[in-house]
């Protein structure tokens, strides 16, 4: 079969030779300025989606932050990020990042986690049995699994028919990490 290098090496030439031919068309037939503008316009829309795609490569603190703080987690030490990731496909797309955080927001965000009313000791498998995803009010649910304390957030779609938005905020009980992921199916 084929490696993944050789897949994006031909991806990268159907991207270069359609580029190639918008351009060079217009101008063999004589619209040169039609031909740039093209290029120009081919060449925006694919930077604009590969960033779009891999927008969270490109996260930094200040974005965490308000990201957290949508979600009622408030930082308020400095952290690191490490750990970006980010997948595309057409409907879907997961984003995740790490923070590394000082002993006081550790100790905060455990703190705002576990005391939660929303607060579960431990995950129960009927939790969502009854929730309309694209129907109801934002849903926020705390719980403890044994590794983490999580807290999950379901915002529903503003119209029917499209997908809600899923949050997922880990804190690490070994290690002062907590991890953010945008799930979008």
């Amino acid at each position: 079969m084929f490696s993944i290098p050789l897949l994006l090496l031909l991806l990268c030439g159907l991207v270069a030779g359609l580029g190639a031919m918008l351009f060079l068309i217009p101008r063999r037939l004589g619209h040169r300025k039609l031909g740039a503008g093209l290029l120009s316009a081919y060449v925006l829309i694919i930077v604009v989606l590969t960033l779009g795609a891999f927008r969270m490569l490109f996260v930094t603190q200040p974005l965490a932050r308000n990201l957290f703080r949508a979600d009622g987690i408030e930082l308020a030490d400095g952290f690191s990020i490490t750990d970006r990731h980010s997948t595309f496909a057409i409907g879907d797309s997961y984003d995740a990042f790490t923070a590394h955080l000082s002993d006081a927001d550790y100790q905060r965000v455990r703190k705002t986690i576990t005391e939660s009313s929303h607060f579960l000791p431990q995950l129960q498998e009927d939790i969502y049995q009854g929730y309309d995803m694209h129907l109801n009010k934002k849903q926020v649910v705390d719980f403890e699994t044994d590794n983490y304390f999580v807290r999950e957030v379901f915002i529903p779609a503003e119209k029917e028919g499209y997908a809600p938005t899923y949050h997922r905020i880990s804190l690490s009980k070994k290690k002062k990490t907590l991890c953010y992921e945008d799930i979008d199916e």
